[in-house]
């Protein structure tokens, strides 16, 4: 089974251009979901996003690239911090589909964070270009000292950020944040 779960540190780095970020759809129909409610989410299937792109820069990028490293400090921290996420999103996720396709028992088993990894890893990285792997490299190098705690909200802010200026409002938000004090 191959490592699946990481949204948070890559979103920011597929942020990179306001047309990727606009493009990154939850593979489920997320209704709107608070602030930490995402942020669980994304720290949850982050370290998975950072492997997805590691693996679709590799050609791009040099052999010791972060984003290329299956083991280390860099890694590590977001698979520690996915770990104690999980419980959050997987709240998150059970409430947003309900007894769809038997969420409850999906996610409740081992296999529910592996499995959200699997499918939304590839759905955030989908538009990725070999062209975009530098940039997002150099992304990964800038925000590796910060605490992995910080990467999950500042995803989530960007993508915010990215959903606010985008042109074409008839397409859904990448990560529908609900308004204060809505839900």
């Amino acid at each position: 089974m191959s490592r699946l779960a990481s949204l948070a540190s890559v979103a920011m780095l597929l942020a990179v251009s306001s047309a990727s970020a606009q493009q990154v759809t939850l593979a489920i129909d997320l209704p709107c979901v608070s602030q930490g409610d995402a942020e669980a989410i994304v720290t949850a299937v982050l370290p998975d996003v950072i492997e997805n792109v590691g693996h679709l820069c590799a050609p791009a990028l040099p052999p010791g690239a972060l984003l290329r490293q299956t083991d280390g400090r860099f890694i590590t921290k977001y698979r520690a911090k996915a770990e104690l996420a999980w419980p959050h999103a997987q709240t998150v996720l059970k409430r947003a589909l309900g007894d769809n396709a038997g969420a409850g028992m999906i996610f409740g088993s081992a296999f529910g964070r592996p499995l959200v990894g699997t499918v939304l890893a590839p759905v955030l990285t989908r538009n990725l270009n070999a062209s975009d792997c530098p940039r997002i490299e150099r992304i990964a190098e800038l925000i590796e000292p910060l605490p992995a705690a910080n990467a999950a909200p500042l995803f989530v802010e960007v993508l915010q950020f990215a959903d606010a200026v985008r042109k074409d409002r008839s397409s859904k938000p990448a990560l529908p944040i609900c308004p204060t004090g809505t839900r």
